[in-house]
């Protein structure tokens, strides 16, 4: 069940929308990958996450393959 300290992330990939619950503040890796995993990502492919502000207005997070290749 939801608890108001989890991190609520709808995904729509491939027609389908998906709710993911984070809690105490997930590390961008963990967040990512728990993302692919969701979606039966492979973990070399490139992901785009937006995040839709108090706004509505979305702001662009992009995970690259180079990006990949640095951290590692």
């Amino acid at each position: 069940m939801e608890e108001e300290q989890d991190l609520r992330v709808k995904v729509f990939y491939d027609r389908q929308a998906l709710i993911l619950y984070f809690r105490d503040g997930p590390t961008l890796d963990y967040f990512y990958g728990k993302i692919r995993e969701a979606c039966k990502l492979t973990p070399n492919q490139p992901i785009t996450v937006k995040w839709i502000d108090t706004e509505d207005d979305p702001v662009s997070f992009a995970v690259s393959i180079r990006d990949e290749l640095i951290r590692t």
